[in-house]
């Protein structure tokens, strides 16, 4: 039976909303995500093993390691893109249909139509999800993507695309937000302002959020939690680490003093 579960991707059955033999976690909110002993080998080598962490509805959880650890991997399996090689990661939705439905994700490094306007772009995606909850003119005003509506994609910069990537992950209201270092490529200015939008939204909305960043400032005004990747001696990724914020804090002192322990610049 054990072997069968391995490799799975897991979601609740319908009929089996919430078992009254459900344990009910310290923090008393549903686990919306949850990863066990999870694997992954490249060939012959494994970048990180028995990886366990939950997510619960209504986090704010920031994912950060080393560069190669694995972190992007993780967030590539949870959402489907890449198969693990062991372990489980639970989805706490009705089916895989619901949780596409209700997944946005920003990555670094998105491809789209060369030729096509911004507009046409964010067109497109707005008829796929159809979702009336947000007000999507009033965040093309807040990320100034106002000014690019017209501009072809390969004629933007890419900071400026970044700015579209991010409108692009939470224009349909997802319940699990997964953004890949959001600020990269943004100044200052931008910075704070798209930091303040992603935190009154997902305040208003109850997003779940799993960040992947270094900034500090990012995780002390957008976070809750942070789950730590590191190296064990033999190499291997795994988790370092995985407390609140405010934990955390009591025992380095600081983030800053949290991050250069773990860090080396």
């Amino acid at each position: 039976m054990l072997k069968k579960m391995k490799n799975k991707i897991f979601f609740p059955k319908k009929e089996k909303k919430v078992p009254q033999t459900t344990k009910v976690e310290k923090n008393s909110r549903k686990v919306l995500i949850e990863v066990t002993n999870l694997k992954k080998v490249y060939g012959s080598t494994t970048i990180f093993e028995d990886v366990n962490f939950k997510i619960h509805e209504g986090e704010k959880v920031a994912l950060i390691g080393i560069n190669g650890v694995g972190k992007s991997t993780i967030v590539d399996i949870i959402c489907g893109v890449q198969q693990q090689t062991d372990g489980q990661v639970m989805r706490n939705f009705k089916n895989h249909v619901d949780f596409m439905q209700n997944l946005g994700v920003q990555f670094q490094e998105c491809t789209y139509p060369a030729d096509l306007s911004v507009k046409s772009l964010i067109d497109f995606y707005a008829a796929i999800y159809n979702n009336q909850d947000i007000d999507i003119q009033e965040l093309i005003k807040t990320l100034k993507i106002d000014e690019l509506l017209k501009k072809r994609i390969k004629r933007i910069s890419g900071g400026q695309k970044q700015r579209v990537n991010i409108l692009l992950s939470i224009l349909h209201n997802p319940k699990f937000l997964i953004l890949d270092e959001v600020s990269t490529g943004l100044d200052l200015g931008a910075r704070t302002e798209i930091k303040k939008l992603i935190k009154d939204l997902s305040e208003k909305y109850n997003w779940t959020m799993c960040l992947i960043t270094h900034n500090v400032e990012e995780l002390s005004y957008l976070c809750d939690r942070i789950i730590l990747l590191g190296r064990n001696q033999q190499g291997i990724g795994n988790v370092v680490e995985d407390d609140s914020i405010e934990n955390i804090v009591k025992k380095y002192k600081s983030l800053d003093k949290f991050i250069s322990t773990h860090f080396e610049y």
